[in-house]
């Protein structure tokens, strides 16, 4: 694997994983301090959040991506200006016109008219979406360190505010929300330095605007779908099971989404790697990876379905993980955790979409994935519960990783190593009996070490050979 894609995938990975750790570090304070019921508030309030800053984001951020990254510096500020002005309009429009209606919003989203929450949860959509441009360009910039250090202000600010409004003052789900909207202002303030130079007015065209907007809207649509599979099942699960299974189905999910942790962390990488003009020909090594990576989440995956248990009571702040009312949750959890490798073996595919320029068709894929997605929910909560819900998301995922692959094979076949991926799936498969025989932490940390060894000398015995291959390519 290529030694930059080997180095940023770690560093933003970390990133990624420093920006979503405030779900892990105060998942013990609310599964502990906060019940089930109001838990399930907080879901659904993120749910809303997650849903809008994908549509907000209008694509554009995905296009941005695209065009930055091999543009010169002239272009980079055309490009960044016809991305960053619309979507600050538009985010502006949206703004109002949910003030306008905060009353039916707040029912919508908590079932409560409440004005002070709704304008808070506007304001932290407002400036998510602005922050999040500044950091699309320090990944196309390559800059991970700065990448990391804004995430883990992010993350410490977060943690800050919230201890003094929820822990000191009792402020209760004001408190959550109002922390989340200071750190996020914060966020805006301290990033917007890195945009402000690559901003000029005077660059702003209708031609470009045009040219971003057809690359991004298809990931609009995707994005939206991509949401449903992640967010649908919280609004279904409070409609047919009501506030306090949907906390203790999140509680459960939080933990599975450490395996979604890894698999964006790379992906972060990912992009830009093989958009890169000296990459995005270079086939072989593009597959070299896909086949090396896929192996890689399923050992990963693998390691986190058998430590959830022993993971899930480990002390946080005096707080167990999970508390004790949430403790079901974790049967959802290898559910989540597999659904989420077969979306690494999705996003693993990209590049075949991407460098063609067939984005349409992601939409179109992540689109059957949502629908299937509803409809499976629909069929399996009631008979089987939360767990119905989590089967329901990697069912989803898997059938998105068989529609790419099939697609493709018609635009940018990648032949998978069948022998690899044979063996991801026996890993994936002893994960789950083992954690059905319930053996002790030691020796669960035993397997899970044994595994990561193996497998680590396994990769790195033939990436000597990958790399040669794709040196081979290169000179072809």
């Amino acid at each position: 694997m290529d030694n930059i894609l080997k180095k940023e995938s770690i560093l933003y990975g970390l990133g990624h994983i420093l920006a979503r750790l405030i779900s892990f570090l105060l998942l013990p304070l609310f599964t502990n301090i906060l019940s089930p019921h109001e838990y399930g508030i907080v879901a659904l309030i993120y749910a809303f959040i997650g849903f809008f800053t994908v549509v907000l984001h209008m694509g554009l951020d995905t296009a941005l991506l695209r065009y930055y990254k091999p543009a010169n510096n002239e272009d980079k500020i055309k490009f960044t200006t016809n991305t960053y002005i619309p979507m600050l309009t538009v985010n502006i429009i949206f703004c109002i016109i949910g003030i306008l209606t905060y009353q039916t919003l707040g029912i919508y989203i908590i079932g409560d008219a409440s004005s002070i929450l709704v304008i808070m949860i506007l304001g932290i959509l407002f400036c998510d979406v602005l922050w999040s441009i500044p950091m699309i360009m320090l990944r196309a910039d390559n800059h991970p360190i700065h990448f990391i250090v804004f995430n883990l202000i992010n993350v410490v600010s977060n943690l800050v505010f919230i201890y003094y409004f929820v822990i000191y003052h009792s402020s209760g789900l004001i408190g959550i929300i109002l922390s989340n909207l200071l750190s996020s202002i914060l966020l805006v303030i301290i990033t917007f330095h890195i945009i402000w130079n690559k901003l000029s007015l005077l660059q702003l065209n209708y031609k470009v605007f045009k040219q971003l907007a057809s690359f991004g809207v298809p990931f609009v649509f995707a994005g939206i779908f991509s949401m449903i599979i992640e967010l649908s099942d919280r609004y279904i699960i409070k409609y047919m099971l009501g506030f306090e299974q949907l906390g203790i189905y999140n509680a459960g999910y939080k933990l599975g989404m450490l395996m979604l942790l890894i698999v964006m962390g790379f992906n972060m990488a990912w992009q830009p790697f093989f958009l890169d003009k000296k990459n995005k020909k270079n086939k072989t090594l593009i597959i070299s990876i896909s086949n090396t990576m896929f192996l890689v989440f399923s050992v990963l995956a693998s390691g986190i379905i058998i430590l959830a248990e022993p993971i899930s009571k480990i002390e946080v702040f005096s707080f167990q993980l999970i508390g004790p009312e949430f403790q079901n949750s974790l049967q959802i959890i290898p559910w989540i955790c597999i659904g989420y490798l077969f979306h690494g073996a999705y996003l693993l595919q990209l590049p075949g979409p991407y460098l063609t320029n067939n984005t349409s068709m992601i939409a179109t894929i992540r689109g059957s994935g949502a629908t299937i997605n509803i409809m499976l929910n629909f069929l399996l909560i009631p008979k089987f519960g939360i767990q119905g819900a989590a089967i329901a998301t990697c069912l989803s995922f898997f059938i998105m990783a068989i529609f790419i692959f099939i697609y493709n094979k018609k635009i940018y076949p990648i032949n998978y190593n069948k022998y690899k991926m044979l063996l991801a799936l026996i890993i994936i498969g002893m994960s789950c009996w083992i954690v059905a025989k319930n053996p002790s932490t030691p020796i669960r940390l035993f397997i899970v070490t044994s595994m990561i060894c193996v497998m680590g000398a396994f990769i790195n015995s033939n990436i000597g050979k990958l790399q040669l291959r794709a040196n081979e390519s290169i000179r072809e």
